[in-house]
């Protein structure tokens, strides 16, 4: 009895080792981790020299000490709409909404 025990903790052992080998893959399985090549990455910088100003438009307000006023015109739409619609008659009753 004592042997089949052994039989099968040792092919227990076994079974389990091998099953580490085959989930050696990241979460979404696109490169296998022991691939033999390390993790390099690479980062590359590029200086632009830049003799003339940049225009930057910046989307939240900046406190400035003094302002200075610059004369841009900024694209706006204008809805059009019927006084009519407004100030038409309703077919039904307003009710008070107390009494």
């Amino acid at each position: 009895m004592k042997v089949f025990i052994v039989l099968f903790a040792v092919l227990a052992l076994a079974l389990c080792d091998g099953e580490t080998d085959a989930n050696k893959k990241d979460k979404r399985g696109i490169v296998e981790l022991s691939n033999g090549y390390d993790p390099v990455y690479h980062k590359q910088v590029v200086e632009v020299a830049k003799p003339y100003p940049v225009p930057v438009e910046k989307s939240y307000p900046v406190y400035v000490k003094e302002p200075h006023y610059v004369h841009k015109t900024v694209p706006s739409t204008v809805y059009d709409h019927d006084s009519t619609v407004y100030g038409s008659s309703v077919g039904y009753e307003h009710k008070p909404l107390w009494g």
